[in-house]
C-alpha cells in the first residue's frame, strides 16, 4: 500500500496569479510539521495482537520525500514561490532535498520570495 495522496490544502499551498506570473504561497511552518510527522516513525509493535484475530492497526505516514514531491510537482508551472516563515526550514527533515528543489526552480527562472516572520493568510 503506497502513501496516501497529498493535496495542496495539506501544505497550505495557495496558488494565485499576479503581475509577476503564477505565484505559489507556501507555509514553511506547515511544511516543517508535515515533514517532521513523516520522519517520526514509530517501530511496529507486535504486542497489539491480542490473539483474537484482530490485526494491529496500520498507520501509513507520508515521508518527507512524499511531501516534498508534491511541492516539486506544484512548482512546475509557477514563476514566483513565496515562502512564509522560512525560518522553519533550518532544521527540517528533508531540508537538503528541499534546497535542491529550490535550486532547480531558480535555475528554470523561478523567483523565491522569503516572507520572514509573516504567516500565510491560510493559517491565520
Amino acid at each position: 500500500m503506497g502513501a496516501p495522496l497529498i493535496t495542496r490544502r495539506d501544505l497550505f499551498l495557495r496558488l494565485r496569479s499576479s503581475a509577476q506570473g503564477r505565484t505559489l504561497d507556501l507555509s514553511c511552518r506547515t511544511l516543517f510539521m508535515r515533514c517532521q510527522d513523516g520522519d517520526d516513525r514509530a517501530p511496529a509493535d507486535e504486542s497489539d495482537d491480542d490473539g483474537r484475530g484482530e490485526p494491529p492497526a496500520v498507520w501509513t505516514r507520508r515521508t518527507p520525500a512524499d511531501v516534498l514531491a508534491l511541492v516539486e510537482h506544484e512548482l512546475r508551472d509557477i514563476q514566483v514561490l513565496r515562502l512564509f516563515e522560512p525560518e522553519w526550514l533550518e532544521h527540517m527533515a528533508g531540508g537538503a532535498q528541499f534546497e535542491s528543489i529550490l535550486n532547480a526552480f531558480r535555475s528554470r527562472g523561478g523567483r523565491v520570495e522569503p516572507r520572514v516572520g509573516q504567516r500565510s493568510t491560510e493559517e491565520s
